[in-house]
């Protein structure tokens, strides 16, 4: 399915109630201007590009490596990046993350082309939160010692800050132990010059200037999440043994959540240590209070058995977060809005296990529901129907119906009856909207 990223004017409209457009724009310049990590440049970079790429595609293809249909999917698309900043709302001021736009731009090919050659290198990653069902349910079954506290470590700028040619080299490594390019034509030179002719050449525009990130990993190519969670896995391995006892270390993006006998001030003294290992990789972190600390959209807090410490989970929700969902009265499909009901509670239903904190929470889903223009009886239906699927779901071993083809079209009010007839024939139909 394509998704096509807004301009610049869509995003500005998305984020109204955050900051007004001179705000977006000067926060988003501000951070371009850490020559650290990027350079402006005068002329449009297209073509110095696409000229890139096109060695390495026309190489492979001289040497039967590629098929014609492989080398013009390579070289078949010429649109540049563009970036976009998301507000971290959490934090004073609200800096702004940035996210390069590359799906469907000059490099992604290259990047999807490598990505299903790497893909598989994800199994050998340890401790990467994939989804909070599988967190809770690990978390869960660990037991504590009565010295054992839990702490937090937040990665700063990850992306901007890992070194490309040790991540590739890692990669490389990983590739080679694993045996993934045994019966390939590709060789590890191959794989390498193609993942560097991607990230080295992340260039992208910003209102109408050009601009190159000169280091790190561009966020939002499609290569750099598994790059990251390798180089961070050989990382933390090689220089968190001391800070962390013999249990799983769980990362989600750039939090980590440890399990320590440090008290609070070792455990500063041990972040400043790590802190000053040659590099760019620098943390802060936060230690428990009142038994508990917060870590991806959880809290988890330590309670004391007989014989044993356990660590109790509960749906987590910062409290900078948006308070309202998807308007109801706005014009999207039905089960959209139905399906944000669904995550949200299912999501809740696997964290918080307490009927009392069960019970808060979900009230508290339904205020949110509320400030969305959701029906109170509605949101009464979906919440049930949400809690009674999710039972359904956990007893049944059923797998759901596999779709043959999908297929994406506009939304308009009334299409969800051609949607269930599609569905019917082995059809997934997707809506798109238009950006506004």
């Amino acid at each position: 399915m394509t998704t096509i990223f807004p301009p610049l004017s869509a995003w500005i409209k998305w984020i109204k109630t955050v900051m007004d457009k001179m705000d977006y724009i000067s926060k988003i310049e501000e951070k371009l201007k850490d020559q650290s990590v990027y350079e402006q440049i005068t002329k449009d970079p297209t073509k110095h590009i696409f000229d890139k790429i096109k060695v390495e595609a026309d190489k492979l293809l001289a040497l039967n490596k590629i098929s014609l249909a492989q080398h013009y999917e390579l070289i078949g698309i010429e649109d540049l990046p563009s970036v976009r900043g998301q507000p971290k709302l959490h934090k004073k001021d609200n800096p702004m993350r940035l996210i390069t736009c590359s799906r469907n731009t000059i490099t992604s090919p290259v990047s999807k082309f490598v990505f299903k050659v790497i893909k598989d290198l994800r199994s050998t990653v340890s401790g990467v939160v994939i989804n909070t069902t599988k967190f809770v349910d690990e978390i869960s079954k660990i037991t504590l010692d009565k010295d054992e506290r839990l702490a937090s470590l937040d990665i700063k700028e990850l992306f901007d800050n890992i070194p490309v040619t040790r991540a590739v080299d890692l990669v490389i490594q990983r590739l080679s132990e694993s045996k993934k390019l045994d019966g390939l034509p590709l060789t590890k030179t191959d794989v390498k010059r193609l993942i560097l002719v991607s990230l080295n050449n992340s260039y992208f525009s910003f209102n109408g200037k050009y601009y190159r990130q000169s280091k790190g990993l561009p966020m939002g190519n499609a290569l750099s999440p598994l790059i990251a969670d390798i180089f961070m896995d050989d990382y933390l391995k090689t220089h968190l043994k001391e800070g962390n006892i013999e249990k799983e270390i769980y990362r989600y993006v750039d939090d980590i959540l440890i399990v320590t006998k440090m008290d609070e001030q070792c455990l500063n003294d041990y972040v400043e240590k790590c802190n000053k290992i040659p590099g760019r990789i620098r943390f802060t972190f936060e230690f428990e209070q009142n038994d508990q600390i917060s870590f991806h959209d959880t809290t988890l807090k330590r309670k004391a058995e007989p014989n044993k410490v356990i660590i109790k989970v509960r749906w987590f929700r910062k409290s900078t977060a948006a308070d309202r969902f998807l308007n109801f009265e706005s014009a999207h499909g039905n089960s959209i809005k139905k399906n944000i009901v669904k995550n949200m509670v299912s999501r809740i239903l696997q964290t918080s296990k307490e009927p009392s904190e069960l019970r808060e929470d979900l009230n508290k889903l339904k205020e949110m529901l509320l400030n969305s223009h959701y029906p109170s009886k509605e949101i009464d239906h979906l919440i049930k129907e949400a809690c009674e699927s999710s039972n359904i779901t956990q007893k049944s071993s059923t797998p759901a119906k596999d779709m043959k083809f999908t297929m994406v079209l506009p939304y308009v009010k009334g299409i969800e009856v051609l949607k269930r007839k599609l569905e019917k024939l082995g059809i997934k139909l997707y809506f798109s909207y238009p950006n506004k």
